[in-house]
């Protein structure tokens, strides 16, 4: 242990940046729609692309005005677009081979109700009307949940509405989740009963089968 804190206090007075990675080869037809989305300014989408072909860029990259590009692999882009808001680009395989984009839209803040939607792109940029998906109901969520009829349960539900839905990409894969993330205050945080009933919630996967996304079921992914 003091060896390897010895090593990190050599990178540190060395100036080596140690929460920076070398971002991954990123394909050409993700480069290529993200270019021709609408996410953030031409000339932030055109800095970002060119550093994406750059074999030396290290993560994360920051643009400013809470730009930053977090993530950058060969079906993946993840960027934080404002203090409170994310866009994460996943590349999807057809089964004829070719390939679209899934476009997860995520804003997320302190006092602020999370809240996502999904969309998707050709290669070329155009927004597509497919594949369509339902995302899990209140219900679903809520199904099986025994909530008491006390102060807790009370702020459990409130916390639920409107409800704080949040999508996410598999971190390698191209499963989808679901889940809650209600905008806690100060309070809630030492509140055990109602910290109970959050860690209840349920977490949903949908699975991508080459042409659509399949029906959202409960996990413990």
């Amino acid at each position: 242990m003091r060896s390897y804190l010895k090593g990190i206090l050599a990178l540190v007075l060395l100036g080596a940046p140690l929460l920076t990675l070398h971002a991954q080869l990123v394909s050409e037809h993700l480069i290529k729609a993200f270019l021709r989305m609408d996410i953030l300014t031409e000339q932030s989408q055109l800095v970002i692309a060119s550093s994406l072909r750059d074999s030396t860029l290290l993560l994360p990259l920051d643009l400013g005005e809470g730009i930053r590009l977090t993530r950058a692999n060969e079906t993946r882009l993840t960027i934080e677009t404002s203090e409170v808001g994310r866009s994460d680009l996943r590349l999807l395989q057809r089964k004829d081979g070719s390939y679209i984009v899934g476009l997860i839209e995520i804003i997320r803040g302190e006092g602020l109700t999370t809240d996502s939607r999904l969309s998707f792109y050709s290669t070329d940029g155009e927004k597509l009307s497919y594949p369509s998906i339902s995302t899990p109901s209140r219900a679903e969520f809520l199904s099986g949940l025994d909530i008491p009829k006390t102060s807790a349960g009370y702020r459990f539900l409130e916390l639920l509405t409107p409800l704080p839905l949040a999508l996410s990409w598999h971190n390698e894969g191209t499963n989808l989740y679901a889940e809650l993330l209600p905008p806690l205050r100060d309070e809630d945080e030492t509140d055990k009963a109602l910290e109970s009933l959050l860690q209840r919630l349920p977490r949903f996967v949908s699975h991508w089968n080459g042409s659509t996304f399949t029906p959202f079921t409960p996990t413990k992914e």
